[in-house]
């Protein structure tokens, strides 16, 4: 019983020790991957945001080989493979990416003014009242006309 309980004890003071020395160097390890990982991640997004610029970029057009290699990293770091036609699309210059990437302009995303009803109830408020309405009305539809022409200008040039 007492050979027992010493081998007991002689493994657990072994097992602190491993455990004392291992600790750091598994933190380290896994710190290392995890900091590597973060990296080539980064690394990957600013090669993928490169990509865009020279598939934006109108003066790039006529570089083949630079609009081959940004498609190459658009497809080799996108979830979804781009399909044969897409790529050589792309790779031409017949289709432009940016219209999915480009939000409309602040202006044409406020939202619609609000129809407030009359103050008062005489005649001139009323009248003034009407007129008010009339010009948000016609503010607010040609905001959406704007946008509206937005839209179909940026479908154009995405090829959609």
């Amino acid at each position: 019983m007492k050979l027992d309980q010493e081998w007991l004890n002689k493994f657990q003071t072994l097992a602190t020790i491993v455990s004392l020395l291992a600790t750091p160097i598994i933190v380290a390890v896994v710190g290392w991957h995890v900091q590597s990982s973060i990296s080539n991640e980064s690394i990957k997004k600013d090669y993928v945001q490169i990509a865009i610029e020279i598939l934006k970029s109108p003066e790039k057009q006529k570089d083949d080989e630079m609009r081959k290699w940004a498609v190459a990293v658009l497809d080799k770091n996108s979830p979804v493979p781009f399909s044969k036609d897409l790529r050589n699309n792309l790779e031409k210059g017949a289709q432009r990416i940016y219209s999915s990437f480009m939000s409309p302009p602040d202006l044409l995303m406020t939202p619609p003014l609000l129809i407030e009803p009359p103050k008062g109830s005489s005649f001139g408020d009323t009248t003034f009242a009407l007129v008010e309405t009339v010009g948000r009305c016609r503010e607010n539809s040609l905001q959406l006309e704007l946008l509206q022409k937005w839209n179909r200008e940026m479908s154009g040039i995405s090829g959609k």
